[in-house]
């Protein structure tokens, strides 16, 4: 579980991304996922990169510049959720990727990120 507040700027999208291995410099230059919210196109996304990023999952959501929102990504094997605010937005199933580094990413906008914690599910 991957608990977040972030708060994206004006033009683009931020997110964490995570299970990550191969990192490199570039924009989605890792192998692993990656969740976020987009305030251009107003959405919350999931996706996967292998040196170029594919979506597994999108959804329109009321992105405003400038607000906090909480995110929580769970992964538990192969199925992937994204909650923003305690509400689930998103899942999907993708088994590519089991395990790496947890990180942030931004694009296009000033971003801020605050209160991360990664907490293992214990079963």
């Amino acid at each position: 579980v991957y608990d977040s507040d972030i708060s994206v700027g004006v033009g683009g999208n931020i997110g964490v991304v995570f299970r990550v291995t191969n990192p490199g410099l570039g924009l989605d230059a890792y192998n692993g996922y990656y969740a976020g919210i987009d305030v251009v196109s107003h959405t919350v996304v999931l996706g996967k990169s292998n040196g170029g990023y594919q979506p597994l999952a999108g959804k329109d959501y009321p992105v405003q510049p400038n607000v906090e929102y909480h995110m929580r990504v769970v992964a538990m094997e192969d199925h992937l959720s994204v909650d923003i605010n305690g509400q689930r937005v998103l899942e999907a199933t993708d088994g590519s990727y089991r395990s790496g580094a947890i990180g942030v990413r931004t694009a296009g906008a000033p971003a801020a990120f605050d209160n991360i914690n990664v907490t293992p599910i214990l079963r």
